[in-house]
């Protein structure tokens, strides 16, 4: 495996029934590349995603992180070895303020849990790591509010910030610009373009365009198989890709 490496799978498998789910797929995402996973509805890339995040096992094939063979390895101890993801569903403490929500996942991260004497939103530093999360992903004089009252794209943003405590070399971002408008596209756009900069970044995305606009490479998966991984501009430029998307909106001719 190259030092340049973040994740290898090879010859992933997953089926339910007779329904083969991911087929033998290979992938390889460098570090410091946003590679996004695009296909037709039911391809397989949601459910790829659940394996390399670690909810669901797969039933053959090889998941690799930086050289060391996670495939079996418990979904809490790979956001401990540096993998961590979003949802398509916003999972977030409601009834909890935008900051403590972020303080709950850096408690986590240091692996205190629940477990703590005082109260941890006292916690100076805890708070300054806190707020400079905030900052980042453009929540900043949000930090009180409850994330039940933070529009769709701020918890969007919110969440990332969760994934983003636990201080990842490798990000899955599942369908983060779903149900968001277009200022919200935009900035979540923006912020996930810089995050290149401190982890390697895997995309499902629905919205062509920002597929585009954000991805380094991309690999097309139709029925469970990859049919092709290439650059953004070959991938818009490939028969076998707009023949898989027809009658998708954003792969038209």
């Amino acid at each position: 495996m190259s030092a340049a490496t973040s994740l290898e799978v090879r010859g992933l498998v997953k089926r339910y029934g007779g329904i083969v789910a991911t087929d033998h797929v290979d992938l390889t995402v460098n570090v410091g590349e946003i590679h996004a996973l695009i296909g037709p509805n039911g391809a397989g890339k949601t459910t790829l995603v659940h394996q390399l995040a670690g909810s669901l096992e797969p039933d053959a094939g090889r998941i690799l992180f930086e050289g060391t063979d996670i495939t079996r390895m418990p979904q809490y101890k790979r956001v401990m070895a540096g993998v961590a993801r979003s949802h398509q569903i916003t999972s977030l403490f409601n009834s909890c303020a935008a900051l403590h929500n972020v303080l709950l996942a850096l408690l986590a991260r240091k692996g205190s849990g629940f477990r703590f004497s005082g109260s941890p939103f006292n916690d100076t530093a805890l708070i300054y790591e806190g707020m400079n999360l905030l900052d980042e992903i453009g929540l900043r004089g949000h930090e009180g509010s409850f994330a039940a009252a933070l529009s769709h794209g701020q918890k969007r943003r919110l969440e990332l910030a969760l994934a983003l405590a636990s201080r990842p070399r490798l990000l899955l971002l599942d369908e983060p610009l779903a149900g968001m408008g277009s200022s919200d596209t935009e900035a979540m756009v923006e912020l996930i373009s810089s995050l290149r900069e401190r982890a390697a970044v895997v995309l499902v995305e629905h919205d062509m365009d920002a597929v585009f606009r954000l991805a380094d490479r991309i690999t097309v998966l139709a029925q469970g198989k990859v049919i092709a991984c290439d650059t953004p501009e070959a991938i818009r430029n490939s028969a076998t890709v707009r023949e898989a998307y027809l009658g998708e909106d954003g792969m038209q001719a």
